[in-house]
């Protein structure tokens, strides 16, 4: 069209259509269970599961961003998911204490079985024998302390054409060719990334326990996760990513100078850090477990013959205190919550809080 210049009409939104083949996806499962009772105060059930599904939805092909519309969704994936839960509880009263406790273990992996729309296997789509959560990266072999380091390692021009220096990031020569690079970017030739690490936790667990005794009750309850792989992206971690965006916190006071060579960032690199310093590394995996003090309950139940004059029964005050505690590795560099982990961290972390209440029945 001569009179726009001879550029291709924009496109306002993309389009999605839908093949009508779709159908819903089919999920079949086998389940093996035990429980287990002994005596009246100890119960236990395990539960080893393999899921499989089938006709999973997935893009009939990848489409060019240029020709707007998004591929129809067609049944062409599946997966499979294998998993265990385990819970025990336990009770018991001596005299006049009453005690509670339950705890909960679960662990669950799952791989791509089927993936049509992505025949080439590109590392940037589901690819059949991925492992779900699997992420994609480059080794980290630490900072170039020296010029003559950055001298005579593998070129690195592939990640970045501005060049290295002292305080960029140098990253490992897993195919020995000489050059750090992107390959073809599918797994047969993913260059000189791996598998470097998985988002999906190791465990799942919680722990809730109970005293009692003449009216007053307490309830504690304990949940985490194992080991857990998290890669930042934003400039909440990075903090100055560019000239428009940035964010100073305290901890950015750690970061590589000639006085500070082992300081945990890089170089402080506004124009070309993000391209070669920031990209997805073994270096700056975080590890998301933790373990958090969820909820701590204190009560105390008013005998019935000091309330039942005014019709009043089971009157209990209590106090709550939710997220009073957490323990986690990934807040040392890091400030959102491992529990609400987003792709840039920014999110508001959840708090702690207190509450006060008053439970009774009326008759």
């Amino acid at each position: 069209n001569p009179a726009n210049g001879g550029r291709l009409p924009s496109v306002a939104s993309p389009t999605s259509f839908v093949s009508p083949t779709l159908t819903w996806a089919r999920p079949s499962m086998l389940d093996l269970g035990v429980d287990v009772d002994f005596l009246t105060d100890f119960s236990a059930t395990f539960d080893w599961y393999n899921k499989k599904i089938t006709n999973q939805f997935a893009p009939s092909f990848t489409a060019p961003a240029l020709l707007g519309p998004s591929a129809p969704t067609v049944n062409v994936a599946a997966s499979t998911t294998t998993g265990w839960d385990m819970t025990a509880s336990w009770r018991h009263q001596f005299g006049e204490v009453h005690l509670t406790a339950r705890a909960t273990l679960s662990h669950y992996s799952g791989k791509v079985t089927k993936y049509d729309t992505n025949p080439l296997g590109l590392i940037a789509q589901p690819y059949v024998g991925e492992p779900m959560g699997a992420i994609w990266g480059f080794k980290t072999v630490g900072k170039f302390q020296t010029q003559a380091q950055v001298n005579s390692a593998p070129s690195q021009t592939a990640i970045n054409a501005s060049g290295f220096k002292p305080g960029d990031i140098q990253y490992a020569d897993l195919n020995h060719d000489g050059k750090i690079d992107y390959g073809n970017n599918t797994v047969t030739n993913p260059g000189d990334r791996t598998i470097i690490g998985n988002t999906t936790p190791k465990y799942f667990y919680g722990f809730t326990t109970g005293v009692s005794w003449k009216g007053i009750d307490l309830v504690i309850f304990i949940q985490g996760q194992g080991h857990a792989d998290y890669m930042p992206t934003g400039n909440y971690f990075w903090g100055i990513t560019s000239e428009y965006q940035s964010m100073v916190t305290p901890k950015l006071a750690d970061r590589w100078t000639p006085t500070n060579p082992n300081g945990y960032f890089p170089l402080l690199d506004i124009n070309n850090g993000g391209g070669k310093d920031h990209i997805t590394q073994s270096g700056y995996l975080l590890n998301t477990a933790y373990t958090r003090l969820k909820n701590v309950q204190l009560g105390y139940t008013v005998p019935n013959q000091l309330t039942q004059k005014f019709h009043v029964y089971q009157l209990r005050l209590y106090g709550s205190v939710d997220n009073a505690l957490t323990f986690s590795g990934a807040f040392k560099h890091q400030y959102v919550d491992p529990e609400l982990l987003q792709a840039n961290e920014e999110i508001y972390p959840l708090q702690r809080t207190y509450s006060f209440g008053v439970q009774m029945n009326i008759k």
